[in-house]
């Protein structure tokens, strides 16, 4: 299969990454149920992963949302990986057989996905993008994000 990969290196690593976006949750994360750690930012954009709504609202500047709202945006963006924090975010009821099944199975597709990287903020399409515009949107839409996101402070710790 192939893909076209956008990516913007993080000055730091991310290991619990997030995933922002707008509208409704994308294909990376398509079987997670959009309950699942998606955290409403604005009506139309969202945060899944362990970053707090508030930091989200931090990422989430006039330039990210301009990025994501253009015709041909992104509709996600992936910061660091977030697999782990999705993972860690499925109920405790998916224990046993079924909820094994469930979890071996979405695991399976985020790998497949892409191989997410800690040190990157990232947009990935199936199929090659050949629209010079469309690719210009993506590439923007994750320097925007990667941008921010290394502008937006971390909430401290609760005493």
């Amino acid at each position: 299969m192939t893909y076209t990969v956008v990516e913007a290196e993080l000055r730091d690593p991310e290991e619990s990454g997030y995933i922002i976006g707008r509208g409704e949750v994308g294909q990376v994360v398509d079987d997670v149920p959009d309950q699942l750690r998606q955290q409403d930012l604005d009506g139309e954009h969202y945060l899944i992963g362990d970053a707090s709504a508030a930091y989200g609202k931090q990422v989430l500047t006039r330039r990210v949302r301009n990025a994501f709202d253009r015709p041909g945006g992104p509709g996600a963006v992936v910061v660091g990986d977030p697999t782990n924090a999705i993972m860690a975010a499925l109920p405790d009821e998916m224990d046993g057989l079924l909820g094994s099944m469930v979890t071996s199975g979405l695991e399976s597709k985020l790998a497949d996905r892409r191989s997410f990287k800690a040190g990157m903020a990232s947009h990935s399409e199936r199929g090659t993008l050949l629209d010079p515009a469309e690719l210009q949107t993506r590439i923007e839409a994750v320097v925007a994000v990667a941008q921010a996101h290394e502008a937006a402070r971390p909430e401290a710790p609760a005493a």
